[in-house]
């Protein structure tokens, strides 16, 4: 007589089409925050050089919006990979970071800039104002992007 509740209490996993799917995709959302990460590195060095302080804010701003736009796009990329391949709720740090990664990069990929914006003494005010509100709108929209309020778990 075989005992089938073993069967019934087996964790869920991910087949291997699904995890090289995932990983495909997570590869995809970690060149995306490479290129995020990049434009934050190339205008902090605009930045220093003083190159905003003559009001180019129309380059500061399309900086800005390509970082947000390469942010978003490597967190959704990253939510696409954990419904292929999610965390198991148990291992909570694992968990945590791994659903909530997209927010935390794109954290890192713009709060350096919007801080160095804000408080740059050389720039124009009406500059600073303008690109510093733009850049923090899209820091908060970017990161919102980037939560995962109902993660996927392999107990779901």
């Amino acid at each position: 007589m075989t005992d089938n509740k073993s069967d019934v209490t087996k964790d869920w996993q991910a087949t291997q089409g699904q995890k090289s799917s995932a990983t495909r995709l997570r590869l995809f959302a970690a060149l995306s925050w490479i290129v995020a990460i990049g434009g934050e590195i190339y205008g902090i060095m605009l930045l220093r050089q003083n190159k905003f302080d003559q009001a180019h804010l129309p380059l500061i701003i399309g900086l800005l919006v390509g970082i947000a736009i390469f942010a978003i796009a490597g967190n959704l990329l990253w939510k696409a990979a954990n419904r292929h391949d999610p965390a198991r709720a148990s291992d909570t740090a694992r968990f945590f970071f791994q659903n909530q990664l997209g927010a935390i990069i794109t954290l890192i990929a713009f709060l350096p800039l919007v801080f160095l914006i804000l408080t740059d003494k050389n720039m124009d005010p009406r500059t600073k104002k303008v690109a510093g509100g733009v850049g923090a709108a899209l820091a908060v929209l970017a990161t919102v992007m980037g939560i995962s309020f109902k993660p996927p778990s392999v107990e779901q």
